[in-house]
């Protein structure tokens, strides 16, 4: 087998290889045997079948184009691997000659990552302090999710949940307003989950009630078409219920937790997990932060093929995502070309990006000699096997044993956490 390899772009190289027939010769033999099991000749038992009577039969290429599916990965992956070629993506097969057999791949190298002045990086940490106003709202969402409401017949006063229909009008016509209606639809007054002002009309009605009204929606409202625009409600009140808050003492806490627990202790563990909660979305700030500066201080000049396959995999998470929550992949596509959108075109930057971050960061784990030992991987893989079940385990262990998939995935995670604490500790 004869290889030459050129580059005539910087992130993408063209392996030419000449395979002599005679390196062929297996794989065709091979090809013969598996469509000899396939053939039904009379006098012949399946996978028994000579070579000639199967040439006769099925074609010399027809044997040939078998074998040649089975030979084309053999030849690309022996040629790269002699030539130590840093491959990241499919290659592109062009098959140029029959005879002697000559094809050429195609196909994206790991290009060259140039990074400046990182080491310059500051992204200073902020404050995480958790205020005793902080602990008294948790507090409240707490006794929230334990409320309970009795139905009462007198007119709705703030902190009273109720349940309205309500619809919108232009307020010249009568013209209904797309998406401002809505039955049954349950709101506590005083929480502020309806536009300013529109709770307040609420209070004072009773149940059966109804009632209309104009309000003007905020400039910054969320949708353009209802952007500080005026709209007529037509609403109508269809039960008032007072609500209940538990108060919070040694003997519901222990019937809620089944231990005994002072308000103090659970305020302490409510601040506790408080801290660590802003400790968490602090580091994801300065993580998110350090990441965008990288981005921009990387230049990589990124092969097509790779981005390509970065889109298709960021696609087949969105259909997966789509799919989970009942939402027909075809019939959103359909819509989404409706609309004249190109969904490649709108996650390419997506997918530069996470491309660029990635390399960005291999490169510097190599760079500062980042490393795990064996020792500290198992450690953490002994964490992660401890979480699955009984029954899990056999299949777990074999998931994040050495060389598979989730053995890579742990060390990785590993590296990246070292590498990032080098820049925000």
């Amino acid at each position: 087998m004869k290889i030459t390899i050129s580059q005539p772009q910087k992130s993408e190289v063209t392996i030419h290889i000449e395979v002599e027939e005679n390196e062929l010769e297996k794989y065709i033999e091979q090809s013969a045997g598996d469509l000899s099991r396939q053939v039904k000749i009379s006098g012949f038992r399946p996978g028994k079948i000579p070579r000639p009577i199967m040439e006769q039969q099925v074609g010399i290429e027809t044997i040939r184009m078998y074998a040649l599916d089975r030979a084309i990965p053999q030849f690309y992956a022996e040629a790269v691997l002699k030539n130590n070629v840093p491959v990241v993506s499919k290659p592109q097969i062009k098959i140029l000659q029959e005879t002697p057999f000559i094809f050429e791949a195609i196909v994206a190298i790991l290009p060259e990552v140039k990074l400046k002045a990182y080491d310059k990086i500051k992204i200073p940490k902020e404050s995480t302090e958790v205020k005793e106003e902080d602990v008294e709202e948790t507090l409240t969402y707490f006794k929230k999710q334990y409320a309970e409401t009795n139905e009462v017949d007198r007119p709705a006063t703030k902190g009273d949940r109720v349940e309205i229909d309500f619809d919108g009008f232009n307020p010249e016509g009568d013209v209904p307003i797309e998406n401002t209606s809505s039955k049954n639809h349950p709101v506590v007054l005083g929480e502020g989950m309806l536009i300013p002002g529109f709770e307040e009309e609420i209070e004072g009605m009773k149940t059966g009630e109804e009632k209309t009204f104009e309000i003007q929606f905020p400039k910054d409202y969320h949708s353009k078409k209802l952007k500080d625009k005026k709209v007529k409600f037509k609403i109508k009140l269809n039960r008032v219920s007072e609500v209940k808050y538990p108060e919070l003492t040694e003997e519901w806490f222990k019937s809620l937790f089944g231990e005994e627990k002072t308000v103090e202790e659970f305020k302490k563990e409510v601040r506790e997990n408080l801290v660590r909660q802003k400790e968490r979305q602090e580091r994801e700030r300065r993580e998110a932060k350090l990441f965008e500066e990288l981005i921009q201080l990387g230049e990589i000049e990124l092969p097509e093929a790779l981005i390509d396959e970065e889109i298709d995999f960021i696609l087949d998470r969105t259909k997966m995502n789509m799919e989970s929550r009942g939402v027909e992949w075809e019939s959103y596509v359909k819509q989404i070309e409706t609309e004249n959108r190109d969904l490649r075109k709108e996650n390419r930057e997506k997918a530069e990006k996470q491309i660029k971050l990635r390399l960005i960061l291999q490169h510097l784990i190599k760079e500062k000699e980042i490393a795990a030992t064996e020792e500290e991987i198992n450690k953490e893989i002994e964490k992660r096997l401890s979480t699955y079940s009984e029954k899990e385990q056999s299949k777990a262990k074999k998931y994040f044993s050495k060389g598979e998939e989730g053995y890579n995935q742990l060390k990785n995670s590993i590296l990246f956490d070292r590498l990032i604490d080098t820049f925000i500790p």
